[in-house]
């Protein structure tokens, strides 16, 4: 297979049934593999529509920066596109350890980082960006920018559907900006209004079934705001997972399946597993993998 660019491989990535982790005589687990995305994430879908859209609607030419406040796969996402389409790309990051392996990414790509005390205050400074300079400077802000869901709506929904739609009863997934949850969401409810869909919370955040909040210990899963484009009218169950859980589902799914993938996904694999004792052996129950595990590596997640 020859692409013109390295943006052409972006989508179109396998569904593995889990068959280790399937629990006996239940429905079959099946994890669509977003780790195999060029830059190893469910993101790159998504920061590629957003400067696609950003593009076709005129807010965003050559000559600009494109400036993005993340802590994880976005950024990386996005410096990716930025470099193929050749802008200049700023990405604002809290000063937090889990996120070193993101940073050094992102700068190896060519981006220029500025660290914050605060996802907040990362925020704030990417809007003052585009707020006192709207010729220079692009914010896509995945937490408001529709193209986040509808690429998922578009893309990796159908994909789905195209693999296992016939049998799939439920369809797990964790949520940060909200977008993969929403887009697959509303593209499997349209296709079967029956299809199950389980949202995961960290227990520490549960900004949805109610309790004290802190912050997320699983990296990239559960926000402690819901982002505008989150269409919480889609949940149909919540499981709260711990960090523990995830980590050693992760663990567990390298060592079973040979799939080694981050804590999010070991939290999408445990709840999944959980999910498929309710439904016959006939049944399927989908997930995602995020990403890769790979650039967890020395931040105490394994």
């Amino acid at each position: 297979m020859i692409v013109s660019s390295i943006l052409d491989v972006i989508g179109n990535t396998p569904i593995v049934k889990l068959s280790h982790l399937s629990p006996l005589g239940k429905a079959d687990v099946y994890a669509k593999a977003e780790f195999l995305n060029p830059m190893g994430s469910v993101k790159d879908r998504p920061a590629l529509a957003m400067v696609n859209a950003a593009e076709k609607d005129n807010k965003l030419h050559h000559g600009m920066t494109i400036v993005e406040a993340t802590s994880g796969n976005t950024g990386v996402g996005l410096t990716m596109v930025s470099v193929i389409k050749n802008y200049k790309v700023i990405i604002i990051m809290e000063e937090i350890d889990i996120v070193e392996s993101i940073c050094k990414i992102v700068k190896t790509l060519g981006a220029e980082v500025i660290r914050t005390n605060s996802f907040e205050s990362a925020v704030k400074l990417a809007e003052t960006f585009q707020q006192e300079n709207p010729e220079k400077y692009y914010v896509p802000h995945q937490f408001k920018n529709i193209a986040n869901p509808q690429i998922h709506t578009e893309t990796t929904a159908q994909e789905i559907i195209k693999d296992v739609g016939p049998r799939i009863k439920a369809f797990v997934s964790t949520f940060g900006s909200g977008g993969t949850f929403t887009g697959i969401g509303r593209a499997l409810k349209k296709y079967n209004p029956n299809i199950e869909l389980v949202l995961i919370e960290p227990d520490t955040v549960p900004i949805f079934s109610g309790g004290r909040i802190t912050c997320s210990e699983i990296h990239g899963v559960g926000p402690t705001f819901v982002s505008d484009i989150f269409d919480r009218s889609l949940i149909d169950t919540i499981v709260q997972v711990s960090a523990q859980q995830a980590r050693e589902a992760s663990l567990n799914m390298a060592r079973t399946e040979g799939i080694l993938c981050g804590p999010s996904a070991g939290a999408s694999v445990y709840v999944a597993a959980k999910v498929a004792e309710r439904y016959s052996s006939n049944d399927i129950v989908v997930t995602i993998l995020p990403d890769r595990g790979e650039r967890y590596f020395g931040e105490n997640v394994f």
